[in-house]
């Protein structure tokens, strides 16, 4: 996926409050490098971050394919389902903030 200019991505960011902290959050949302890592810390913000990088993503219309819509669709992963569950709810908590959700569900596990 294409990496939106981070103006594009600041002006979603508007609507919920968010900001990044941290001169390396904010270096790694300005790159436009098509794969990143990010490294850190238990706490360091690399889910909320990481999130965030996705949630302007999810707001892009779908687009059209010999004249039918597509609409996009991403992946969250990690060795266990637990480990991203907390990108899913960052972003989800975003999304429900600017009512973009109709509903949702969770597995348990």
């Amino acid at each position: 996926m294409p990496r939106l200019p981070y103006d594009e991505k600041a002006a979603v960011w508007d609507l919920i409050g968010y900001k990044p902290t941290g001169d390396n959050i904010l270096q790694a949302h300005i790159s436009q490098a098509p794969h990143m890592i990010g490294l850190g810390g238990e706490g360091g913000g690399k889910s909320y971050a990481g999130a965030m990088e996705l949630l302007p993503h999810t707001l892009l219309p779908p687009f059209l394919r010999d004249g039918k819509p597509i609409t996009r669709l991403y992946w969250i992963v990690a060795p266990e389902y637990e480990l991203a569950r907390p990108e899913f709810e960052y972003l989800l908590d975003a999304l429900n903030s600017i009512g973009a959700v109709v509903s949702h569900s969770f597995p348990t596990e």
